[in-house]
């Protein structure tokens, strides 16, 4: 079966329907398939009406998940930052809200004065 887009598929059997109720009563037997057409191409266009219908609900649903999922992003962001200001940003009980504490910076201790030993005396004569 070619390819056809709905909308020329669906002009096509109109316009073979309206040359047939035009030349109806010349063809002896063909009513029975007349209606057939007629009542599938109603039920197609009531299918494609659906169909637009529901994607447009599904574009509609859509734009709100973003936005609802953008408010909850930064809501949790905010929580997050009041909770590293409230308990310190290296604070281990961050972990209970997901929230990974910084490490402590290890100091560097200045090197431990060595005791003075016994250098030769310098005796200045």
């Amino acid at each position: 079966m070619p390819k056809i887009k709905e909308s020329k598929q669906f002009q096509e059997w109109e316009s073979l329907l309206a040359a047939l109720r035009l030349e109806a009563c010349e063809m002896q037997g063909i009513e029975p398939y007349q209606v057939a057409l007629e009542k599938a191409l109603r039920d197609a266009q009531d299918a494609r009406l659906r169909k637009d219908r529901l994607y447009a609900s599904v574009v509609e649903s859509a734009r709100q998940l973003a936005q609802a999922t953008g408010r909850a992003r930064e809501s949790a962001s905010r929580i997050r930052s009041f909770l590293k200001c409230f308990l310190s940003p290296y604070n281990r009980k961050l972990g209970r809200y997901g929230v990974k504490p910084l490490p402590r910076r290890k100091r560097k201790r200045p090197p431990k004065p060595q005791a003075l030993s016994s250098a030769p005396e310098i005796s200045m004569q």
